[in-house]
């Protein structure tokens, strides 16, 4: 189908808002990027000065279960060794101290 004359016409007539139409379209995009932007820096700063209520930690790796387990868990340990004939950790009845390096902690390796 061929364009005619008239239809050339209202094109050339309706190009410029053409154009700002699909200007606005292309910018409706970031202007809503940047109200989001706006609204969550605000929820941040006001987040940053209040006083927030503590969250209840999960059991995860930022949660041990130290205090539940410790007690009990040592109590086996101890148990464990006084009954293993050929710890020599238990010979007098009293723990020795574990080995140390006195150069622990002096020497600096500077080499990468």
């Amino acid at each position: 189908m061929p364009i005619q004359p008239i239809d050339l016409q209202n094109l050339f007539m309706r190009i410029s808002q053409i154009g700002k139409e699909q200007a606005q379209a292309r910018d409706i995009a970031i202007q809503h990027q940047s109200v989001q932007n706006s609204e969550y820096a605000k929820e941040i700063a006001h987040h940053d000065r209040s006083v927030n209520e503590t969250e209840e930690l999960t059991d995860g790796p930022e949660r041990t279960k130290d205090k539940e387990e410790g007690a009990a868990g040592k109590r086996e340990e101890k148990k464990e060794r006084k009954n293993d004939p050929g710890n020599p950790a238990e010979d007098n009845g009293r723990e020795t101290e574990p080995l140390q390096d006195p150069f622990l902690g002096h020497h600096i390796d500077i080499s990468g």
